[in-house]
């Protein structure tokens, strides 16, 4: 019989060996683990420090030099301009302080990327082009008599500086002397959602930049000390003179000596008619404070397909504090006006509050004499988007996206028609205010109630569920199979399809069968359910 001592012993070998091989294991993943293209710097951090944190819990001792020259090694190659600054600067970083500072150098990386530079220059030697011009031309004409030059006297005034007696090649002035030498051509050219672009002109006399952010270093200027030309002969003078660094991609960049700073560069009318494009829609905006305070509506139809009921349209509302969603569905457009008045009398009466801005497109829904002279009697603000930008819209544009895929998905992964879509698109924008989204802290039910919602009935769209009738033959079966479409508003309880007398009822009395429907679920073909526009209205 063994005894305490062996057993302890035993153990301690067993033990140490998983604990060696765990150790060996993390090692080795923290050694080879390296950082893929396009992920995130944050998701490869932790990676790392997770392995590290396994390796030294099981024995491993890493000094914190070495660990930190692994990590750096481990960045992609798009972080090889950092690299380098590390090793050539003998920069000393703790995890944290590499993690952060790795992280600032990718948002410099994603900012790069978004710019677009334009490199133009001539493809030769200007110099060398006109010669072989000038000896083709003797070759073809024969020799050329020598003729004596005449002096020529200078008319009129120079075109840079004003005064008489020279031209503009041989002002004093002039800032543009020609070097001889070759000039290379080099393009390259990147997509940009940013507008402020370069065009970097080998062949120009100056570069000109109409802000100072940029800038590395810069010297200010007298008044008049710098007078620039431009293209259409406008003289402009230069407040600053300094270097810009411009990025041309993750590893390369390009700096601009003596950039000129000019902040009052005029505008070229021809310019505007030729090459004007839409601005650029920044997606950041003033957020409401408070619940009611914006409310942003959109109308969506008709659909392809009817529901049941009639319904071919629906309209939502959302309230941008919380980003609590409601649905209406409607049969006709013009349905919209008496859904606002039920959806204001209910929220207004809920939350003791009223409305203060209704926010919506164009459309004549809500351009309607009797639609306007509503909200003007209940003092709220009507704002309407431009037209042509339904990016303005985004908010009301982008739940009535979020809300069809949704029921486009709950649809193809049940067995209901397709008019059932109703009920679905009623349970998706009940699922959304239940759960967590981007925009808000906290869930939009618990923004809009003060409660937090509770998820235990949250059950799967068109699954099979046996619900107890009501009156029943003693020999009858107490129990039909029918299907799950919705959650009732009026009652507590759920919304069931039966398909032997085709209706839709209420019932709390239900077994669902969920584990069954997703062990024998078969795809659907793609539920076709759009928006038809007007082309496609018959």
């Amino acid at each position: 019989m063994e005894s305490a001592a062996d057993i302890m012993m035993s153990l301690e070998e067993m033990f140490a060996m998983k604990s060696r091989t765990t150790k060996r294991e993390a090692l080795t993943a923290f050694m080879n683990l390296r950082m893929k293209p396009g992920q995130a710097v944050k998701d490869h951090m932790m990676k790392v420090i997770a392995h590290l944190n396994i390796a030294e819990l099981h024995g491993a001792e890493i000094d914190g030099e070495t660990k930190i020259d692994m990590v750096v090694n481990s960045l992609s190659d798009s972080f090889d301009q950092f690299k380098l600054d590390y090793t050539l600067n003998k920069k000393e970083y703790t995890l944290q302080g590499l993690m952060q500072a790795v992280q600032s150098a990718e948002k410099i990386l994603v900012k790069g990327k978004g710019q677009e530079i334009h490199i133009v220059g001539k493809v030769a030697t200007v110099k060398a082009r006109q010669k072989v011009k000038k000896q083709q031309k003797k070759k073809q004409l024969g020799p050329i008599k020598k003729e004596t030059k005449k002096v020529t006297k200078i008319k009129g005034k120079c075109f840079l500086c004003g005064e008489k007696g020279h031209w503009k090649r041989n002002c004093p002035k002039s800032q543009n002397k020609k070097e001889e030498g070759n000039v290379n051509y080099l393009e390259t050219c990147f997509l940009a959602d940013s507008t402020d672009s370069w065009i970097i002109d080998s062949g120009a006399t100056n570069h000109v930049c109409y802000s100072l952010q940029g800038f590395q270093e810069r010297r200010k200027l007298s008044k008049n000390e710098i007078n620039l030309r431009l293209g259409n002969g406008t003289l402009v003078s230069a407040s600053a003179v300094g270097d810009i660094r411009v990025y041309l991609d993750s590893r390369r960049h390009l700096d601009l000596i003596d950039v000129y700073y000019v902040d009052d560069l005029p505008t070229c009318e021809s310019c505007l008619e030729g090459k004007m494009t839409k601005r650029t829609f920044s997606a950041k905006g003033a957020r409401a404070t408070k619940c009611l305070g914006l409310i942003h509506t959109d109308v969506c139809g008709p659909m392809s397909t009817q529901a049941r009921g009639g319904y071919e349209y629906f309209i939502t509302f959302t309230d941008d504090y919380s980003r609590f969603g409601y649905v209406c569905l409607m049969r006709h457009k013009s349905d919209a006006f008496d859904m606002f008045k039920a959806f204001k009398a209910e929220v207004e009466n809920q939350l003791e509050k009223h409305i203060k801005i209704l926010r919506s497109d164009r459309g004549g829904e809500y351009l309607s004499g009797e639609f306007q002279q509503y909200l003007i009697d209940n003092g709220i603000v009507s704002q309407f988007f431009a037209p042509g930008t339904p990016q303005q819209n985004r908010v009301a544009e982008r739940r009535n996206r979020t809300l069809l895929d949704m029921v486009r998905s709950m649809l193809s992964y049940s067995t209901l028609p397709i008019s059932f879509w109703g009920y679905a698109l009623q349970t998706a924008i009940y699922i959304l205010n239940d759960v967590p989204s981007k925009s808000v802290p906290k869930t939009p039910h618990e923004l809009w109630t003060g409660r937090k919602p509770s998820l235990q009935h949250l059950r799967i769209f068109g699954c099979p569920a046996h619900v107890l009738k009501g009156k029943t033959e003693k020999m009858e079966s107490n129990s039909e199979t029918c299907i799950f479409v919705g959650y009732p508003k009026e009652t507590k309880g759920y919304y069931f399809y039966s398909p032997s007398d085709l209706k839709v009822f209420v019932s709390t009395n239900a077994k669902f069968l969920e584990k069954d429907y997703m062990n024998d679920f078969v795809p659907r073909s793609r539920i076709i359910l759009n928006e038809m526009s007007g082309d496609t209205i018959p």
